[in-house]
């Protein structure tokens, strides 16, 4: 029978508690849903900008905007010969560009701002408007012929009273966010209730009718790893904090010396988008450096704990912080996702309401079913496996047949360029330059072989992005016991990595730039290092040096990455497996690994050597191997990372999360897996700087699947300890059932997304029954009549100059020309001594043929071309200049 007479002690001993769980409530909701509509952008209104003229003109004239929060400048879409849009963007200032010939033709602007316009004759527009230099624009303005105007601070939408980073919000012209964050408090509060209520009557069923309550004591005891585990991460999380804090506080470098620098270097249509971030990057690479050492002595930290008896003195107090430690974890994953407007789900069956319903009640409930009882283990194995060959076919024949990626030619151009020249027997780093590491160099027998066309390059990048997944779905089938969590996990990657990005546009566009060119040789050395734990051999040994060292040159921002990880992994081989070896012993051997590294290391190097020596007289500058990874990393299109909480900090907690494990496990071997931690975590910080730099929701997508293998092979080793819990029929924690309900719930969602994105595998269908007859671009460019044009007019072979923004390669390749020696791709062109090249070659130029895409505005280039050049037009745009 119920006591009734608790239920008035209980509300009186809890009143003050249950108030703060309300008011906790209502702050998650309020603060999610204001979080959302900013990531949406639902808070910022387009802007819109017309420039009439006394005549139409089609002069050098350009509107762009100033960033509030990356603190750059970008362009605005110009939709007709007088109109630029804006949208979804943070602006603080409006910024016109105009040749000082025409000033005088400008009659007026109009600015609109959601539904509220703004009107400047020409007098109101150079008295209210601020003069610029032209320099501090360089993206659009590249001389003193131009004025530039900025906004004047009466320009704006609305002025932004929210208390909280208020700064920002009250410097963006376009806000218009204020009244729909007030209405958020009306649905905190009524969402906020509705938990509320549920929650408390939850509590009083639980405390009336079952009175149980959780030992501290017992739960330490049956889940001593989880709990240690989580106190070494909790630790090693606090004081990285503090690291972190001292870095901002004391590192102060001077930006600005940066930026004077960079201009000597750089062209200023690479310093407009150049935003240096020497304190993150110091504040990322101490705290990656800092965190072996910290996890460490965290571990002994503990051990002094225990041997003190603290742990189980304050038993309570370990219990409580881990407890809500966990409970903050799906809180932040939740704002996580809130901060990236749900950038990561928004194709997941789990991104609506009625979706994650219908997953976590239906099929969740059905697939885990179906994994928990043996006599199914086949039937899913089936299941999965027919899915994962289904999309690696579908990848292939979207990425080989397709011709889709041209659409993207801005990515595809730098990656495709290089392999067109060197098919000529260009010099690489001499003659021709490669943005992303000598890997054309390293493709080019294949290319010998076959001929270089778009139809031949796409097939070798489709064949090697199934050599990297089909590595990764290996190395996992050999890590983990069970073999269906090999499966899911590869699906994991393909679902939440691969397809991120693409699942939510509904089209196959391939970044070629990191699959396969960045992960192929994380593939590889991951199934090398599998395969060498499984049955040591010296032939797998130097294999694996021989890779790593490869692929250093094959693309330097993850081949060092690979290098380093294999070579720490030799290392911690020797601690794992020392067994009665003396440390004396340990060292020799270390020493060992390291002096193989150096020795392939020289080897690899003298083989570039010797084809340089052999193609050319003389031996490249190293820096032109170092020079566009040194403009990345000095300051090219950076963006500030995202504030926390979001999704990255997750990923950073399951690579800390995985360290720790491959630490730990040196000391109690709780799991075989320790070797595997350790690589996969080092590989995982080293690939996640590729989304320090550039912290764009896209870019944090491909260089996390390292997180997915990690997590298959955390829920392998849960799994492994239930089996034998129940066997020896021990006690399990809470703790351990809590984390396998949370990983399975993540893991089993890819197949269902997979299959619920099933229209994007038919419409793309369509697009890979593309022929060369349609690489064409409908707004401006017709390609396949430019390359027809090129063909009429050039020879086989015959070397010349294509002036191109981002179609030269796809020119080159398809009518087998070349191009001239001594320039560069306009497309590769970031550094000043290229286009004075440039500027001299089409000065000096005598008899080679240029032909310009009409989609080229270089106006110095073309004012040269039009002087001093004859003129041949096509009906499609494309221009033949020869003298």
């Amino acid at each position: 029978m119920v006591d009734f007479r608790s239920l008035k002690i209980i509300l009186l001993d809890k009143a003050i508690f249950i108030f703060f769980v309300f008011i906790f409530l209502f702050i998650i909701f309020f603060a999610g849903n204001c979080l959302s509509a900013i990531s949406s952008r639902r808070t910022l209104a387009d802007a819109k900008i017309t420039l009439n003229f006394d005549h139409d003109r089609k002069e050098n004239i350009n509107v762009f905007a100033k960033l509030a929060r990356a603190h750059n400048n970008t362009g605005l879409l110009k939709t007709n010969t007088s109109t630029w849009q804006a949208s979804g963007i943070f602006i603080e200032r409006l910024v016109i560009a105009i040749d000082k010939k025409i000033v005088s033709d400008l009659k007026s602007v109009v600015i609109t701002l959601d539904k509220k316009s703004f009107y400047y004759d020409q007098n109101s527009l150079f008295s209210q408007w601020k003069q610029s230099s032209p320099r501090e624009y360089g993206y659009k303005v590249s001389d003193n012929n131009m004025l530039v105007l900025e906004s004047p601070d009466s320009l704006y939408l609305e002025r932004s009273r929210i208390p909280i980073k208020n700064h920002f919000f009250s410097s963006l012209i376009n806000w218009r966010g204020d009244q729909l964050i007030y209405r958020f408090t009306w649905l905190a509060l009524f969402s906020s209730l509705i938990v509320w209520v549920w929650l408390l009557l939850a509590y009083l069923i639980y405390h009336l009718y079952f009175r149980r309550k959780l030992d501290s004591s017992n739960i330490i005891k049956d889940d001593a790893i989880g709990v240690k585990l989580s106190a070494i991460v909790f630790l090693t999380i606090f004081v990285e904090i503090i690291i972190i804090t001292v870095i901002k506080k004391f590192y102060n470098p001077d930006v600005s010396l940066i930026l004077n620098n960079a201009a000597q270097i750089y062209l200023d249509n690479v310093m407009i988008s150049f935003i240096p971030k020497p304190v993150e990057q110091m504040q990322y690479t101490l705290g990656v450096l800092f965190a072996p050492f910290l996890i460490i002595f965290n571990y002994f930290f503990y051990e002094w704990l225990i041997k003190q008896s603290m742990v189980i003195k304050y038993k309570n107090f370990f219990v409580k912080f881990i407890l809500l430690g966990l409970l903050l974890v799906p809180i932040f994953i939740y704002f996580g996702l809130i901060m990236s407007d749900f950038f990561y789900i928004k194709s997941s069956i789990s991104s609506n309401v009625l979706g994650f319903v219908v997953y976590a009640f239906i099929f969740f409930p059905v697939l885990l079913y179906l994994f928990a009882k043996k006599k199914f283990e086949n039937l899913l194995k089936i299941l999965l496996t027919t899915e994962f060959i289904a999309v690696l076919f579908s990848i292939f024949a979207f990425t080989a047949a397709s011709f889709i990626q041209i659409i993207d030619v801005y990515h595809f151009n730098p990656v495709y360029f290089p392999q067109t020249q060197l098919f000529f027997n260009k010099v690489i780093l001499q003659q021709v330059v490669s943005l992303y590491g000598l890997f054309p160099l390293l493709l080019k027998p294949i290319f010998n072989l076959l001929g270089v066309s778009v139809i031949n390059f796409t097939v070798i990048m489709g064949l090697l992005i199934i050599c990297c997944f089909l590595s990764l779905f290996k190395f996992l089938k050999i890590v983990v016991s069970n073999k269906i969590l090999a499966l899911l996990g590869i699906l994991g990657i393909l679902s939440y990595t691969f397809f991120g990005v693409a699942f939510g546009t509904g089209l196959y566009a391939p970044y070629l730039q990191y699959w396969p060119i960045r992960t192929l040789g994380v593939s590889i050395i991951l199934l090398l290092s599998a395969l060498y734990w499984k049955k040591p051999s010296r032939l797998l040994y130097n294999l694996g040096f021989f890779c790593a060292t490869l692929f250093i040159f094959f693309n330097f921002d993850s081949g060092i990455v690979v290098f380093l990880s294999w070579v720490l992994f030799l290392l911690y081989l020797e601690f794992w497996q020392r067994g009665n070896k003396s440390i004396l012993d340990v060292v020799k051997l270390i020493f060992r690994h390291c002096l193989y590294a150096f020795f392939y290391c020289l080897a690899v190097f003298a083989f570039f050597i010797f084809y340089f020596l052999l193609n050319s007289d003389f031996l490249p500058s190293i820096s032109l191997f170092f020079q566009y990874q040194k403009m990345f990393y000095t300051g090219y299109f950076l963006i500030p990372l995202p504030p926390l909480p979001h999704v990255w900090g997750f990923i950073i907690l399951v690579y800390l999360t995985a360290l720790s494990l491959s630490f730990y496990a040196l000391k109690n071997r709780f799991t075989s897996k320790g070797p595997f931690y350790f690589i996969l975590a080092i590989i995982g910080f080293g690939l996640f700087s590729y989304f320090e730099g550039r912290s764009h929701n896209a870019t944090l997508v491909w260089p996390s699947f390292i997180a997915f293998l990690l997590l298959a092979i955390f829920l392998d080793d849960l799994l492994i300890i239930l089996k034998k819990n129940l066997d020896n029929k021990l006690p399990s924690s809470p703790l351990l059932y809590t984390a396998l309900l949370i990983l399975s719930f993540i893991m089993f969602l890819p197949p269902i997304d997979i299959i619920k994105n099933y229209n994007f595998f038919v419409k793309n269908i369509f697009y890979s029954n593309r022929t060369t007859g349609s690489l064409s671009n409908s707004v401006k460019v017709d390609v396949t009549k430019n390359i027809d044009f090129i063909e009429r007019n050039t020879t086989e072979g015959e070397q010349i100059l294509i002036l191109s923004y981002n179609y030269d390669g796809i020119y080159y390749g398809e009518s087998k020309t070349q191009m001239v020696v001594g320039v560069v791709s306009p497309s590769d062109t970031f550094f000043r001594y290229q286009y004075s090249d440039l500027m001299n070659f089409v000065e000096v130029n005598k008899n080679i043929k240029i032909f310009v895409s009409p989609e080229y505005e270089d106006y110095k280039i073309l004012e040269i071309l039009n002087d001093t050049y004859q003129k041949k037009v096509d009906n499609f745009g494309m221009i033949l200049y020869a003298k």
